[in-house]
C-alpha cells in the first residue's frame, strides 16, 4: 500500500508526525513553565493524556519512512538536551552520555546523510526556537543560545544549519522543512486564538 504513494508525499507526512510527537512531549516536559509564562501548551489545552498520542504518531512516521522518523526524533533528542548536559537522568547518564548515545544510535539505524540533515535541522530550529523566546526566557530567567551569542551570531548559524542540512540531503530537507512548518503554523494558529 505505501508503496502507491510518492517518495515525497511519505517524507513530508512522516516529518508532520514526527513533529507533532516531538511537540507533544516537548510541551509535556515544558508544561508547568509554559503556565507560568502565560505562553500556549497543547498538554495544558488537552490535558496531560494528551502526550500518549506522541506514541502513534511515532509509530506511523517510522512506518511511513523509517530515515525520516527515526532520524528527526533522535536528532531532537540529541539537540534538546543542550542546555542539560551534565544533568543525571533517570537512565543514570549525564546529559552528554545520554545525546552521544542517541545520536551514535540515529547514524546507526538511519543513513548517516539522513541523520545529518535531521540533526542541522534540528539544530536551526532550536536556534529560532531561542532567537523567537528570548524575551520570555530572559524574564524567567533562562539565559537560552540567543542570550549567549546574541542574535546576529544565531540568525548566521541558523541559516547556515539550514543551508548544510540541503547540501547534505537534498531530497529529504525540503519535505522535511514543509512537514516542521505544518506543525508550527498549527501550533501558532492554536497559541493565538487561545489568547482572543
Amino acid at each position: 500500500m505505501l508503496h502507491v504513494i510518492s517518495e515525497w508525499t511519505r517524507m513530508f507526512f512522516s516529518a508532520v508526525l514526527c513533529a507533532f510527537s516531538i511537540k507533544l512531549l516537548d510541551d509535556y516536559l515544558d508544561r508547568e513553565f509554559d503556565t507560568a509564562c502565560g505562553e500556549h501548551n497543547w498538554i495544558n489545552h488537552l490535558g496531560e493524556g494528551a502526550v500518549a498520542y506522541s506514541l502513534p504518531f511515532l509509530a506511523i512516521s517510522v512506518a511511513l519512512h523509517p530515515g525520516i522518523g527515526v532520524s528527526l526524533f533522535l536528532a531532537s533528542w540529541t539537540v534538546g538536551m543542550y542546555r542539560d548536559l551534565h544533568v543525571k537522568y533517570p537512565s543514570r547518564l549525564r546529559g552528554w552520555q545520554e545525546s552521544a548515545i542517541v545520536m551514535a544510535t540515529g547514524f546507526y539505524f538511519a543513513e548517516w546523510d539522513t541523520m545529518t540533515c535531521s540533526l542541522l535541522i534540528a539544530g536551526a530550529v532550536q536556534l529560532s526556537d531561542d532567537i523567537i523566546d528570548r524575551y520570555t526566557d530572559q524574564a524567567t530567567g533562562v539565559r537560552n543560545l540567543a542570550h549567549q551569542w546574541g542574535v546576529m551570531p544565531c540568525c548566521v548559524a541558523c541559516i547556515a544549519f539550514f543551508i548544510g542540512a540541503w547540501f547534505f540531503a537534498p531530497t529529504v530537507f525540503w519535505p522535511v522543512i514543509c512537514g516542521i512548518v505544518v506543525v508550527y503554523v498549527a501550533s501558532t494558529r492554536k497559541g493565538r486564538s487561545a489568547h482572543v
